[in-house]
């Protein structure tokens, strides 16, 4: 049996020669980057590079032996110390390899095959077996990944972008106001010079109605006083809607008698006035309210209203009663009297009664009258219209027309803005420019005087119911009056229409 210290050296030296043996390239393969830069270590890898020593033939041809037999180390015939005692020398003096690291073993096994077990001669030419190389677990190379050949995906196509503008701010609703006018020639003219142009300058949308609501209201004295007591008007102050017609002491000095209420001012007025046909009075014609019932003189027949509304107050005058008594003599008993004989007994059969007002001058046309009771407003279209025609404004009646401002509005700055600007001077000069009502602002009639008509030309003075030669007598129309006393007037009016009363009955003998 060999000597265990002899045993420990073969297995040392079997150690170093597996160690070697793995990680020693073949002659004739290149050794790696890693392993020309690697520095020597003094251990059994470096005689593991160096050049073998040539063996003899025997040595050459002498089969290996079975590298995974566990005999092989007890037949090995180098186990026995050579006469010189080198091989138990060198034994002695090897050291035992330290195996390496696992760290580094990879590299080696990437780069080099596993070595054969070579024969190897020792010093005394007795051959000497490689310690068998115990099977290297094989090392497979990762299996390559399945590699993606698709194309990558694109981004999506880039969409055209929209441009969604924000929705203009949405404008501020106008004011709106609604204005009762009324209809007919009248209202057609308002509408021109005073409405339009109001809603242009000041951004407003206004509409005529021809009913009785509205924000702004075209009202008579009686419709005035009636809505105000009732609480259905706005208070107006002449001094804070027209500042240039008051004078120093708040009064409103540029207005006329009467134009300006609590409730509502009046920028205008119309009239009730006798008319005739020139034709028919060539010689000589009335130009006095007393001339109309004198019938002698002036022939032919009178055309009345059967609403005796206006009518009486210029009998009254006509038969002597100033203008400013007339009311109070209309009250007694004494004024009915004298409008039932003016009717029965001064004119009698000289009467046609009509209803509509433009009757009137339909029958001074159709020659059945020589003289009617109508308004200016008709007189000026039909002597435009149809020739010339003669005005008497003695004794006429004179209505005013006032602004009032409904207390329901939504737009009260804006109807008092309309109430000033309705009021100026040069807008009334505009609108008796298309139609000659008369002006109730001084400053306004001043104007209108030196204006003349839109379409006919003609010089307006003539034909305005406030120019200061036309207002001597006339006589300020009270709806209030009336309404007081339209039973009264009414019966007394009923009266004079039946005609004269009928003849007596003749004595019996």
């Amino acid at each position: 049996m060999l000597p265990t210290r002899l045993i420990l050296s073969l297995a040392c030296m079997l150690s170093a020669a597996t160690a070697a043996a793995q990680t020693a390239p073949e002659p004739s393969e290149r050794s790696t980057p890693e392993a020309q830069s690697a520095p020597a270590s003094p251990t059994a890898e470096t005689s593991a590079t160096t050049p073998e020593p040539k063996t003899s033939p025997a040595a050459q041809t002498e089969p290996k032996s079975d590298t995974g037999s566990p005999q092989a180390l007890e037949s090995t015939p180098g186990a026995t110390p050579s006469p010189d005692g080198q091989a138990p020398q060198a034994l002695d003096t090897q050291p035992a390899a330290e195996p390496k690291s696992e760290a580094q073993a990879p590299q080696a096994l990437d780069t080099a095959p596993a070595a054969e077990p070579k024969s190897e001669a020792t010093a005394t030419g007795t051959p000497t077996l490689t310690p068998p190389v115990e099977p290297q677990a094989e090392v497979k190379a990762p299996e390559p990944r399945d590699v993606q050949t698709t194309a990558p995906a694109l981004p999506p196509a880039e969409q055209p972008k929209i441009e969604t503008k924000a929705p203009p701010p949405a404008e501020p609703k106008k004011p709106e106001l609604a204005v009762m006018t009324g209809g007919g020639a009248f209202a057609e003219a308002y509408r021109k010079t005073v409405l339009e142009p109001f809603a242009k300058q000041n951004d407003v949308t206004v509409t005529a109605t021809d009913g009785a609501a509205g924000d702004l209201l075209l009202l008579d004295a009686l419709q005035l006083d009636r809505r105000c007591t009732a609480g259905d008007l706005m208070g107006l102050e002449s001094s804070e809607l027209l500042p240039s017609a008051a004078s120093s002491s708040g009064n409103s000095s540029d207005f006329l008698d009467g134009a300006v209420k609590p409730c509502g001012i009046a920028p205008l007025a119309w009239s009730h006035l006798f008319v005739f046909d020139p034709a028919k009075f060539d010689k000589r014609a009335p130009r006095a309210i007393a001339d109309i019932l004198d019938v002698r003189r002036y022939p032919g027949k009178r055309a009345l209203p059967m609403n005796g509304r206006g009518l009486a107050e210029a009998l009254l005058v006509a038969d002597g009663v100033p203008a400013a008594d007339v009311y109070r003599v209309l009250e007694s008993s004494d004024g009915l009297n004298r409008i039932i004989k003016i009717l029965k007994k001064d004119l009698g059969t000289h009467i046609v009664w009509y209803e509509r007002l433009p009757e009137a001058i339909a029958l001074l046309r159709s020659g059945e009258a020589s003289i009617a009771f109508t308004s200016n407003g008709h007189a000026f279209t039909e002597q435009a219209r149809g020739g010339p025609l003669g005005l008497i404004w003695d004794g006429q009646v004179l209505h005013a027309a006032y602004l009032a401002i409904a207390k329901s509005t939504h737009s009260a700055n804006e109807a008092k803005a309309l109430v000033a600007f309705a009021s100026r001077p040069e807008q009334l000069t505009e609108l008796v420019r298309e139609i000659p009502y008369g002006p109730m602002r001084r400053a306004g009639i001043s104007a209108a005087e030196a204006a003349r008509h839109a379409v006919t030309g003609q010089e307006l003075g003539p034909f305005l119911p406030t120019a200061p030669d036309n207002m001597r007598t006339a006589v300020r129309f009270d709806p209030i009056w009336w309404d007081a006393n339209k039973e009264r007037m009414e019966a007394a009016l009923g009266i004079a229409r039946q005609g004269p009363p009928a003849p007596p009955l003749p004595s019996r003998p």
